[in-house]
């Protein structure tokens, strides 16, 4: 409360993901509803929980890798390996 009382931009940081989820969808609509005034709130991520491009194309790689190595109607869209 005294951050949101004090009428100064803060950061809060977490250690968890599921802490960040909690604070937004319970903690600050209860800090907002005893203030009497809305919290305004803005979730930022660390980059560690995007992808980025080189990620995607090893993943990508990792994937044409595994269907060059199946049966040859297993990487057919809707089919499953067998």
């Amino acid at each position: 409360m005294p951050a949101a009382l004090s009428g100064r931009r803060v950061v809060v940081s977490t250690a968890t993901l599921a802490l960040q989820s909690q604070l937004l969808r319970d903690d600050l609509p209860l800090a907002a509803a005893a203030r009497g005034k809305p919290i305004r709130a803005e979730l930022l991520k660390g980059r560690s929980n995007y992808a980025c491009r080189r990620m995607v194309v090893q993943l990508g790689m990792r994937l044409f890798d595994r269907c060059t190595a199946m049966p040859s109607n297993a990487c057919v869209h809707g089919s499953t390996p067998r």
